[in-house]
């Protein structure tokens, strides 16, 4: 045998859907839990938006909620850079 043949399959996950793991093909929707699922080439928490975490990405990290992002957005409409 001079060579081997290597299939890789990529799944490419749409915004609004999880995955645990690079290794299943099991794909879950996120409506109703999250607005945090990303998608993509990524799975698990890889594969959710920044501050979220967990299973369907429907935990905050810890330190983040939507109030803190509020304020920060509110204080930098009312005094520009």
């Amino acid at each position: 045998m001079h060579a081997y043949l290597y299939i890789i399959i990529i799944i490419y996950i749409f915004i609004g859907y999880w995955r645990s793991s690079r290794s299943t093909d099991t794909i879950f929707s996120c409506d109703g839990v999250s607005d945090g699922c990303y998608g993509g080439y990524e799975a698990g928490d890889e594969s959710c938006r920044d501050g979220y975490h967990g299973p369907l990405c429907g935990e905050c990290k810890k330190g983040l909620n939507y109030i803190n992002i509020y304020i920060i957005v509110y204080i930098i409409e009312k005094n520009p850079l």
